[in-house]
Order: structure tokens, then C-alpha cells, then sequence
């Protein structure tokens, strides 16, 4: 069992390196929970160096630690821009792009904050801060998946 959960993992991070920044989700009792991180200002076709991808999935699992979104209704997303000093403390946060529901968006807002500090900026990383959006999505399940599910974005 340690081996599938250990290939299974591998897997995933390859997946992961191939398709760009995922993040696999927890399911809620009516949706999914997605996040997709994204260094601020560079387009999707840019190629993330191996240690900052992995940072960047270091600074996802402490985000999803803390996010805890109310059940919704509805589809949607909310977009959080966010700068991580050197340090690894955030040293700012705001709504990138809002959804129609404020608690939703306070939600992830609550996630980023409560995260600080982060793992420092790895020693390759050569500016002195980090600006990432990270989007949050809530996706209403027509059929509710079982527990091993796991949701790409």
C-alpha cells in the first residue's frame, strides 16, 4: 500500500510538471475544492524552473490547510494576488478577481493570511519577493465521487 500511495504521488507531481501548477483537491459534501497557482504577470506557456514549481506546490498545501469554504450553490472562483517576501512572510494580499459571493471570497483571502509564514523563497530564486495569484474554484458535483477522487484544474 506504501508503494501505490508513493507511485501515485510521483505520478501526480509528473502530471503536475508536464500540465503546469495543480493542486489535487478534497471533496465537500455538494462540490469540489481546486486551487491553481500562478506567478503573477507571466502567461500559462512559461516554463517554471523545477524548484520554484515545487515551492509553489509547498506554499498550495499550506494554503489548502487553512481554506475551509462554505457548501455553494453555484459554480465559481475567486482569484487572490499575494506577494511573499524573502523571508517567506506575505507582505500583501488582495482579491485579484472577485465571485458574486463575499463569504467565498473571504474564504480564500482567510486561507492565504493565515498561511504566513511560508517556507523562505529558495535560494535559487535571486529577486527578493514573489507575487503569486492563486484561484480558488468551487465546482458543484452532479454526482458526488467517492473519497479517492481526485480533481485536476
Amino acid at each position: 500500500m506504501k508503494k501505490l500511495i508513493i507511485i501515485l504521488t510521483t505520478l501526480f507531481l509528473l502530471f503536475c510538471s508536464i500540465f503546469g501548477n495543480c493542486h489535487a483537491s478534497e471533496n465537500s459534501p455538494k462540490g469540489v475544492r481546486i486551487m491553481k497557482s500562478r506567478i503573477a504577470g507571466e502567461n500559462s506557456k512559461f516554463e517554471l524552473p523545477n524548484y520554484l514549481h515545487l515551492y509553489i506546490i509547498s506554499c498550495q498545501n499550506q494554503i489548502k490547510r487553512q481554506w475551509r469554504p462554505m457548501d455553494l450553490d453555484n459554480n465559481t472562483y475567486v482569484s487572490i494576488s499575494y506577494t511573499i517576501g524573502r523571508n517567506g512572510r506575505v507582505r500583501s494580499s488582495r482579491i485579484f478577481h472577485a465571485s458574486k459571493f463575499s463569504e467565498f471570497d473571504k474564504s480564500a483571502l482567510y486561507a492565504i493570511r493565515a498561511s504566513s509564514p511560508f517556507p523562505p523563497l529558495p535560494p535559487q530564486y535571486d529577486k527578493t519577493e514573489l507575487e503569486l495569484i492563486t484561484t480558488f474554484r468551487y465546482q458543484i458535483l452532479r454526482k458526488r465521487p467517492s473519497n479517492n477522487t481526485m480533481v485536476f484544474y
